[in-house]
Formats: C-alpha cells, structure tokens, sequence
C-alpha cells in the first residue's frame, strides 16, 4: 500500500509545523529556566552577603520606586522562600523541556519512518 504524493506532501507539512513549534517551545523552555537560575543565584548571593550583616543593621527592601526599611531575619526569610520558589520552577521547567525533547525526538522518529517505509 503506498500513500499518494498529496497525502505525503500534508503529513511533511504538518509534521514541520510540529518540529517549528516543538523547537520554539523548547528554546522558551530553556530561556525562562536560565533566567530563573539567574534569579536564584542572585537571592543565594545576596542572602550570604545579609548573613554577614548583625542583626541590627539597617537593611531595605525595594518597593516599586521607594526602599523600606527591613529587619534583616524578614529579608532573609523572603529571600529564602524566593530561592525555594526558584528551585521549584526549575525543576517544572526541566521536566516540560524533557517533554518537549521528547515530543521533538518522536516526531523526528516519525519523519524517518515515513520516509524510510517509502
């Protein structure tokens, strides 16, 4: 049974289309998960510089356009349930990328076979 050259040329059709949005999707995957590890980094960095600060200090924390005053043990808190927020995005990210690579590789699969059974 062979498939006819209309029939094939809308399954190459459609499946470019899949491998063009997989792709996008995959790229915007692995760029929100950089700019969350981004984040974290900075939250980890900045929370080792509060440790080094005494518990009197005077610390702000920006809001909109103007800095309020902080305790220091609140701003340390935030941050620390930022950076595990962070975490916890990673991890969803790299779980959906693993998807999309997946999703990518059997449609890549399906291309082959479909040609390679012609």
């Amino acid at each position: 049974m062979s498939i006819n050259d209309e029939t094939l040329r809308k399954l190459l059709v459609e499946t470019q289309v899949k491998l063009g949005e997989f792709s996008r999707q995959l790229q915007l995957v692995k760029s929100q998960q950089q700019a969350r590890e981004r984040e974290r980094r900075l939250n980890e960095l900045t929370v080792k510089e509060l440790s080094v600060l005494d518990s009197t200090a005077k610390t702000y924390k920006s809001v909109g356009r103007m800095f309020l005053l902080t305790d220091v043990t609140v701003l340390t808190k935030n941050l620390q349930t930022q950076i595990n927020d962070a975490d916890k995005e990673i991890k969803a990210l790299e779980r959906a990328g693993n998807k999309i690579q997946s999703d990518l590789k059997d449609t890549q699969a399906a291309v082959r076979d479909l040609f390679g059974g012609q």
